[in-house]
């Protein structure tokens, strides 16, 4: 019995440990984005984004800028459109942050948030 009980205990912290590793993971790297929906009614969101050019993306291409987009409803009323960070000029953390403001209309169709990042060329074949 008191086996068993140690097994369960042991499995128990390597479940807990293998959540926590996986989401530290997730946000490890220079480039992400985000949207924060303020509390506790939602007014408006804040969109973020960053991004370092010149990391590598892939052996053959590496982030150049990044771009975040709000908007309403499938057919993008109120849209912001895309809104660029600095475009590459080597080095440092490039970001974009902007406030939308939202609808307190319960039903106007429900804000959109869309983010991405472009890539430029290493050059290597």
């Amino acid at each position: 019995m008191k086996i068993k009980k140690r097994i369960n205990i042991l499995v128990s912290i390597f479940v807990f440990c293998g959540f926590f590793v996986t989401n530290v993971g997730a946000y490890v790297g220079p480039n992400w984005a985000s949207s924060t929906e303020s509390k506790p009614i939602g007014l408006y969101y804040d969109g973020y984004i960053q991004v370092a050019p010149g990391y590598l993306y892939s052996a053959h291409a590496e982030y150049s800028n990044g771009w975040i987009r709000f908007f309403e409803g499938s057919e993008g009323t109120h849209d912001t459109y895309k809104m660029y960070t600095d475009t590459y000029n080597g080095g440092g953390i490039h970001s974009k942050s902007y406030r939308y403001w939202d609808s307190l209309n319960p039903w106007a169709p429900s804000t959109q948030f869309r983010y991405g990042f472009d890539f430029r060329s290493t050059g290597i074949s």
